[in-house]
């Protein structure tokens, strides 16, 4: 049958594979930016985003589908109500994603 036939096919498995960048939103507030440019979904489970000086900012929620599709971005807005995040500062955003753990370092362009 087409079932047991598509069953014995061996397709390709492509991972998720992520890059990172960070933004400024129409707020002014900087944003997390996830885009994934591999073949199957990533999944969010944790984000920190840490200073230079060792302190961290917390990301708003990431919600009930904190997933990343294929070919496509996410973003998380960052509270940063006292600007902590400079341009060209660098930053190290760490996490834990179904393709592994994650550790970043960005800097906000602009």
């Amino acid at each position: 049958t087409i079932l047991e036939q598509t069953r014995q096919m061996r397709l390709p498995w492509r991972p998720p594979v992520l890059q990172w960048r960070l933004e400024s939103g129409p707020d002014g507030n900087p944003r997390i930016v996830a885009a994934n440019k591999g073949g199957r979904y990533a999944r969010i489970n944790e984000l920190k985003l840490s200073l230079p000086d060792g302190r961290t900012l917390p990301t708003k929620q990431l919600g009930q589908t904190p997933y990343v599709l294929p070919n496509s971005e996410r973003r998380w807005t960052i509270d940063d109500p006292r600007q902590a995040i400079r341009s060209s500062a660098l930053v190290t955003v760490t996490g834990v994603t179904n393709a592994g753990p994650l550790q970043e370092k960005l800097s906000l362009k602009g």
